[in-house]
């Protein structure tokens, strides 16, 4: 009668129990998806959303839906506005990737302030997420199940610069300290004559602009069939 009893009990408790672990395995994919998004947000956003707006932001887009319950569904197991926090980071790339860095950017800067360029790669670009979930006890499990104190926590981090243009201009503004042609933009007009003068030994001659850099220019192998080659006179104007 008593092992009778004892499986009863287990075969009772195992269903409520698969049920259970499913709601929480569930809840802990959802925490790694929330890591990897809100670092990615945090770069696509930068300082432009404060911290609360992206923790209001995270919790509305993946953890506000009544899909959490426990085995008899009546109660749920999180409160989005009280359970789900974020912790987001924006520092030095961490142990040797610092180091990497400036050696990588040191020379770059260099030579945009020789140039006189606007080289702005930034160097603090190690971003980092940290969620946590605290999920709430089920208070109609047998005991310890009843008092797990369960809590999800989920870090997700990436290293890089969007550096993001709004506008051609923006682009050769941000490129220019790296080509050193840059230097010769402004005497161009003076080398007008000199430019005519080759040109008639060398008709090419005539459509290198120096200092020029242009964004928009398509490569020709980047053309769709039966437009035919684009001559250097009609995708480049100085």
């Amino acid at each position: 009668m008593v092992e009778f009893a004892i499986a009863a009990l287990v075969l009772t408790v195992l269903p409520l129990g698969m049920v259970m672990l499913g709601g929480f395995h569930d809840l802990q994919f959802r925490t790694i998806q929330a890591a990897r998004y809100a670092v990615f947000d945090a770069l696509w956003w930068r300082e432009r959303r404060s911290a609360g707006d992206a923790q209001e932001v995270l919790r509305e887009r993946l953890f506000d839906e009544a899909l959490w319950k426990d085995p008899w569904a009546d109660a749920d197991l999180l409160d989005p506005r009280q359970a789900v926090t974020l912790a987001a980071a924006h520092t030095v790339p961490p142990g040797r990737g610092a180091a990497i860095t400036n050696f990588i950017m040191q020379p770059l800067s260099a030579m945009s302030g020789f140039l006189g360029g606007n080289f702005d790669l930034e160097t603090l670009g190690f971003r980092s997420a940290r969620i946590h979930v605290a999920v709430n006890d089920i208070a109609g499990m047998p005991a310890p199940l009843n008092a797990l104190g369960l809590a999800f926590d989920e870090e997700a981090a990436i290293l890089g610069d969007a550096w993001n243009a709004s506008a051609p201009a923006h682009v050769i503004r941000r490129v220019s300290g790296l080509v050193p042609t840059t230097l010769a933009a402004q005497p161009r007009a003076l080398l007008a004559p000199v430019t005519s003068a080759i040109a008639l030994i060398e008709p090419a001659f005539a459509q290198l602009c120096w200092g020029v850099i242009d964004p928009e220019i398509v490569p020709v192998d980047r053309l769709a069939p039966g437009q035919g080659r684009l001559r250097a006179t009609e995708v480049l104007s100085c």
